[in-house]
């Protein structure tokens, strides 16, 4: 058994990772520190390996996603590892604002050659900003010119990553923060208050039901639309049953 308490993490700490996860943890850029408790153990003379189990506590660290750049600080919690399958247990972080919490869990699992990674992330009060939409991929970037989003909103991701495969599958649902989202739209002359109603995202696609808007004293709704991207990294749109009344 071996343990420590406030260990920064640095470089060499990262080189000492096995090269399955080492990938991974780079990816993260994290800083910040940790407690750990390490066991290995042979329970029976029959066993073909020891049991390794490794706890992780999480002390006010921060990560840099490279896939989504978007940083969180404060993030506490903890990591388990149990021959080597990874469970993400009570990690809450904060955003770049401090009213932005992010509460994460899921498991990172050995697959072959590399590894497995199905996480949830569940993000209140998350500002729609330029440290956000600096995140985004480019397709993405360009809806959000066409619509112009200020204010805050609530977002729980699901993301699925293989490491065999090239890109991870990402899905979204997204829903205003109280009333506080608003849209200047870029190709029609309104700007658009208190936006309610969801969006779902996945690749290439967004589907929004049940959308309520209000410019001065008129309200529109759009029971359902989607916008799909083109080829030409575009996207169009289509909706479905728009209603306006005052």
């Amino acid at each position: 058994k071996l343990s420590g308490a406030d260990i920064p993490i640095h470089k060499q700490l990262i080189d000492a990772i096995p090269q399955l996860g080492r990938s991974l943890v780079e990816s993260l850029h994290p800083q910040g520190a940790i407690d750990f408790t390490f066991r290995s153990e042979w329970k029976e003379l029959t066993q073909p390996r020891a049991e390794v189990s490794l706890d992780i506590g999480l002390k006010d660290c921060s990560i840099k996603y490279d896939r989504f750049p978007l940083p969180l600080r404060g993030i506490n919690g903890l990591l388990t590892a149990r021959d080597w399958r990874w469970d993400v247990k009570e990690v809450v972080a904060v955003g770049t604002h401090d009213s932005t919490i992010v509460k994460c869990g899921g498991s990172v699992v050995p697959r072959g050659t590399g590894w497995h990674a199905d996480l949830d992330f569940n993000a209140e009060n998350l500002p729609l900003d330029e440290t956000l939409k600096s995140a985004l991929s480019p397709g993405v970037k360009q809806a959000w010119g066409e619509l112009g989003p200020q204010g805050r909103i609530d977002v729980a991701v699901h993301v699925a990553h293989d490491t065999h495969e090239p890109k991870p599958a990402i899905e979204l649902v997204l829903r205003p923060h109280g009333r506080s989202v608003s849209l200047q739209l870029a190709r029609f002359p309104y700007r658009l208050e208190e936006v309610e109603g969801e969006a779902r995202y996945r690749p290439g696609r967004v589907e929004f039901t049940n959308v309520l808007a209000r410019h001065d004293r008129e309200v529109f709704s759009v029971a359902s639309g989607t916008w799909n991207a083109t080829p030409d990294g575009g996207w169009v749109s289509t909706h479905a049953d728009i209603t306006e009344r005052e």
